[in-house]
C-alpha cells in the first residue's frame, strides 16, 4: 500500500504548480493550487477532492468514488491497486483542470 500511496502523491505533486502543504484538520498530505486547497488523503488509501458538483455524476458511476458528506462538493475516492490509481488520477487531474480555470476566473 505505501508504493500506491507514494505512486499517487508523486503523481500529484508532479502536476503544474501543486504545493504540497500541512492542513490542521486534514493533516500533512493536503494539496493546493496557488494556495487554494483542492485535494487531501484521509488515509494512505483515499483521497479527497474538490470537483464541482455538476461532474459528481460522472464519476459517481464508479464504486471506488462516493460523496463526502462534508464539505460539499467534494468527492473520496479509494484506491487499492494500480488500476485504482490510474483512475485517482484521472479524478485529480480533472479537479486540477477545473481549480485552474477557477482561478482564472475570479
Amino acid at each position: 500500500m505505501a508504493d500506491l500511496f507514494e505512486k499517487i502523491r508523486t503523481s500529484i505533486l508532479s502536476l503544474p504548480g501543486v504545493a504540497e502543504k500541512p492542513h490542521e484538520r486534514f493533516g500533512k498530505h493536503t494539496y493546493y493550487l496557488k494556495d487554494r486547497e483542492f485535494l487531501h488523503f484521509h488515509s494512505r488509501s483515499q483521497i479527497d477532492v474538490l470537483l464541482p458538483e455538476g461532474l459528481h455524476s460522472e464519476w459517481l458511476r464508479d464504486s471506488r468514488v462516493k460523496v463526502n458528506d462534508y464539505p460539499p462538493f467534494r468527492l473520496e475516492c479509494d484506491f487499492h491497486t494500480k488500476e485504482d490509481v490510474e483512475f485517482a488520477m484521472k479524478l485529480v487531474k480533472v479537479a486540477h483542470e477545473k481549480m485552474e480555470e477557477r482561478l482564472v476566473d475570479s
